[in-house]
């Protein structure tokens, strides 16, 4: 009776050790998600390269408007995101 007494303690402290180990290793695991800044800078940059390779590409239009023809530089160092919220009618 001993002996099946000292067997299961040693079990018990296995599966209590292994559980507490799991425990540990599942509540130290990270999800970290993109913080809003990080978000912001990606879209700025995707909206650089859009600028970049489809705006100022573009070939010259004919015509009388002044606009067309002024070169295109904007302020990247300023840009920001805004968000505007639909609103369905």
């Amino acid at each position: 009776m001993r002996k099946n007494y000292t067997l299961f303690k040693r079990y018990a402290l296995a599966f209590a050790l292994f559980a507490i180990t799991a425990v540990v290793v599942y509540s130290c695991k990270k999800n970290r998600e993109p913080s809003a800044s990080e978000i912001n800078a990606e879209l700025i940059n995707e909206s650089k390269a859009y600028f970049e390779k489809n705006i100022l590409n573009q070939l010259q239009i004919n015509d009388n408007n002044i606009r067309h023809g002024l070169g295109k530089t904007p302020l990247w160092d300023k840009a920001f995101v805004k968000k505007y919220q639909l609103a369905m009618l």
